[in-house]
């Protein structure tokens, strides 16, 4: 077995903030109701609640559930009615299914029994701190975690970031096994909102292309939804991402199809570029070697790529489709293109 330091992980008292969904909504523009219970049996079964941040013009009407998105006026009759004209957007894990609550932690655990880190046992409290401190990365709570208790004392230093790539394959590969044997449930709620969308004549996307833990752990998700559902669905995986027109004209690569993102990456490049003014001043300062990584990040450019190819391949604009995301990184990206967004708490 190996041996790490006698220091524990304490994590402070306290309970993780939940995210906020944030971001313009056009659900109103539909001239039809859209009920349906996933909200609600969320509420009730595991205490969650869906958000939806709508129009400064609606501010007073907040708190609002995934059956209330509807059109101001109640009286509308739906069979009067064009079809709507919004899509629905779906993030496989934390919103199809809970993976970080149910099994993530888990999956960790039995790495670090399969590494022989017999220091290493996640409860759920050390679980949550390192989840709200990395902002859900795993590698970033692996770090955090051994640079608390102190690593492996048979490490050399400069084999860290190889075993960090080991532990996160090991996690990795139990992660699938769990999703695979039958041992991660769908969300409650889950099967009957794409019902009732489908029932509406309402787009529903799943997004399978990007996630914390791959594309194959995400089919394999899907799957539980069974093939009678998922055929009243479009899958967008990395190769229909590929094949989009966006994804063939940029693939993520900075290439902006509208002003506001164009904004958005001159915005971030503006801030690039004043951190490294700012970092050159106090290396100069305290004569010391200061490097700061502004390279834009990866992650967040494959996901605006998904969700451009989920609205393209539901044949709407970005800003008629409304993205249910369970991460932090799915909000911002929405945000950032101008999609809607409801937020799905763990």
């Amino acid at each position: 077995m190996a041996s790490c330091s006698s220091r524990i992980y304490a994590p402070p008292h306290g309970h993780m903030r939940s995210m906020a969904s944030i971001g313009p909504s056009c659900a109103w523009a539909s001239g039809r109701r859209f009920h349906s219970d996933f909200g609600g049996l969320i509420e009730a079964r595991i205490g969650s609640r869906v958000g939806l941040h709508r129009p400064r013009s609606h501010e007073k009407k907040k708190g609002l559930s995934c059956r209330q998105v509807q059109t101001d006026d109640q009286d509308l009759q739906t069979d009067d009615v064009e079809k709507p004209n919004f899509a629905i957007l779906i993030e496989v894990e934390g919103v199809i299914a809970d993976v970080s609550r149910s099994v993530n932690r888990h999956a960790f655990n039995a790495a670090f029994q399969k590494l022989g880190l017999d220091c290493a046992n996640w409860t759920h409290p050390v679980y949550v701190d390192l989840i709200r401190k990395a902002g859900g990365d795993d590698e970033r709570m692996l770090v955090l975690f051994f640079e608390r208790i102190g690593w492996p004392t048979s490490l050399p230093t400069d084999e860290k970031e190889s075993f960090l790539k080991n532990v996160l394959r090991e996690k990795r590969l139990a992660l699938e096994d769990y999703v695979t044997t039958g041992s991660l449930s769908l969300r409650p709620g889950i099967e009957k909102f794409i019902d009732d969308a489908y029932e509406e004549q309402i787009p529903v996307i799943i997004l399978s292309a990007y996630g914390r833990n791959g594309e194959e752990a995400a089919r394999y998700i899907v799957e539980k939804l069974g093939p009678e559902r998922t055929c009243k669905t479009r899958i967008v995986g990395q190769s229909e991402v590929e094949k989009s027109c966006y994804g063939q004209l940029t693939l993520g690569k900075g290439v902006s199809t509208g002003i506001d993102e164009l904004l958005a990456n001159e915005a971030v490049k503006a801030v690039a570029a004043e951190k490294q003014r700012v970092a050159k001043v106090v290396a100069s300062m305290l004569n010391l070697s200061v490097a700061i990584d502004t390279t834009p990040n990866e992650m967040s450019k494959k996901v605006i790529a998904s969700l451009r190819a989920g609205a393209e391949y539901a044949s709407m604009p970005v800003q008629n489709c409304i993205l249910l995301s369970g991460c932090q990184t799915g909000l911002c990206a929405a945000d950032r293109i101008g999609m809607p967004c409801i937020v799905i708490r763990s």
